[in-house]
């Protein structure tokens, strides 16, 4: 009929609020977030532009999320299921912290003990010559490798499970 009906009352669209614990933390762990109107999120997004998982049996004031292995130190996105943005905290990611390695002079295909913490997080010890060594045992504060043939004298880099690269503060001298 083309009549206009106008409401006396104004529609108000809700968008989800938000507060987030932990800010720091490691790849793979989950956040809690509380706020209201949660059941409106869709997805989350984290930095690098990655996408978490909510975990089942969140309510409207309450969900967990788990940081995607991939995702970098960046501002948190919650998007609704009508594709609203809420921006979040900036979220810090843990890196690994290489304190030592022993021995700190070793020939090829000789175990080294590198000691530091969040080791945990760590998917790849890389030698000068860019060549992987092999990782043997390993825990939250220590891990074995094996320097592999080929390997020079120089830096170890460990690299994340999110891609950052943490190098030692001294060389290892690989003997000939």
């Amino acid at each position: 009929s083309g009549v206009k009906v106008e409401t006396t009352v104004d529609l108000v669209m809700v968008v989800p609020t938000v507060s987030v614990t932990p800010v720091t933390l490691k790849n793979g762990q989950d956040i809690t977030v509380t706020g209201t109107d949660l059941d409106l999120i869709d997805h989350v997004v984290f930095g690098g532009n990655k996408q978490g998982t909510i975990k089942a049996g969140g309510t409207a004031t309450q969900i967990l999320v788990t940081v995607p292995d991939d995702a970098v130190t960046g501002v948190v996105t919650f998007v609704t299921k009508a594709a609203k943005e809420v921006t979040g905290p900036t979220l810090t990611m843990i890196d690994p912290v290489l304190t030592s390695f022993s021995p700190t002079s070793a020939k090829p295909n000789v175990d080294i003990t590198l000691t530091g913490t969040d080791l945990d997080l760590v998917v790849d010890v890389v030698f000068e010559g860019n060549i992987k060594g092999t990782i043997g045992t390993r825990s939250e504060t220590s891990m074995v490798v094996t320097i592999p043939v080929g390997a020079k004298t120089g830096k170890i880099t460990l690299v994340t499970k999110n891609g950052s690269q943490v190098k030692s503060g001294i060389d290892i001298t690989v003997l000939t």
